[in-house]
């Protein structure tokens, strides 16, 4: 069951997406922290410069600029705190989406448990209405036994037949379910 919980939470796409969107979210932590230190920005250029009157000549430029911000108003202070809560909030989502894929999977195997426990029943139901039958025809071929009841013998099997056959099927749709819950569809 733990590997079952384990590749819900790393292959179902909604898990994957809201991680990625976590991640983004630390990384605005960081970008905001940015917002207290200098800023550093540096600029070049060349250029040719032809004048029919002027001689040709080459231009050249470079240039450093330094900003240091020394105060902006807490601006940065609130985003970098905007940024720690929005981050909070994204983790507590993916703590939710985790508790609520963790139940369905929960939930699917114990659907799985029951549809097998039911194949068992309707197996042990089919084999009695099989002995039935078995009794019914023998009484009714010695002749101490009318047509009606081993009609209804038959039709006792029948439905017990038909009853194994939607257990199976019970099985098969819970299997499928826990795979769908487990992320693998």
């Amino acid at each position: 069951m733990t590997a079952a919980l384990v590749r819900a939470r790393e292959q179902r796409p909604e898990v994957q997406a809201l991680q990625l969107t976590v991640a983004a979210a630390k990384k605005g932590i960081t970008a905001a922290k940015a917002g207290f230190g200098p800023r550093v920005r540096a600029d070049g250029a060349f250029g040719w410069r032809d004048d029919s009157f002027v001689p040709a000549d080459k231009d050249w430029s470079a240039g450093l600029a330094v900003q240091i911000p020394v105060f902006t108003g807490f601006a940065s202070k609130h985003k970098r705190r905007k940024a720690a809560s929005e981050a909070a909030l994204k983790e507590a989502e993916l703590a939710q989406l985790q508790a609520r894929i963790d139940q369905e999977v929960w939930t699917a195997h114990a659907r799985l448990l029951e549809a097998r426990q039911a194949v068992v029943q309707t197996d042990v139901l089919e084999d009695e209405a099989t002995e039935t039958l078995r009794f019914v025809r023998a009484r009714y071929e010695a002749g101490a036994s009318s047509i009606t009841d081993l009609l209804d013998a038959e039709a006792a099997l029948t439905q017990a037949e038909s009853g194994h056959v939607q257990a199976v099927l019970g099985v098969q749709l819970a299997g499928v379910r826990l795979k769908w819950a487990e992320g693998a569809f």
